[in-house]
């Protein structure tokens, strides 16, 4: 899978475009294949270390993006196919069935 990282340090020259192997979901998760992804002005204060410069790296940030469900991991109640929308504010939302 190809991915936009922040490396070692913050700032728009740390961002750079990797190859890494294709996940698959543990627990509680799912693997999602990316059909649209937005960049907004909060993307640009993480690269540039302006958001919360004390956030791990490396790091792949994306705030908006929509895509489908293609691998499941056990104890998910999704479905292989469906829709989904990614937040950044999970805990949040967690406990609420939309």
């Amino acid at each position: 899978m190809k991915a936009f990282e922040i490396q070692n340090s913050f700032g728009l020259d740390a961002l750079k475009l990797i190859e890494r192997p294709d996940p698959s979901p543990r627990y509680g998760q799912v693997l999602i294949k990316l059909r649209v992804v937005s960049l907004n002005y909060r993307d640009l204060m993480v690269v540039k270390g302006l958001y919360n410069p004390n956030i791990p790296l490396p790091l792949i940030s994306f705030s908006d993006e929509v895509g489908e469900v293609v691998a499941l991991g056990e104890g998910v109640t999704r479905k292989v196919g469906d829709r989904v929308a990614g937040i950044f504010f999970q805990e949040k939302w967690a406990a609420r069935e939309l």
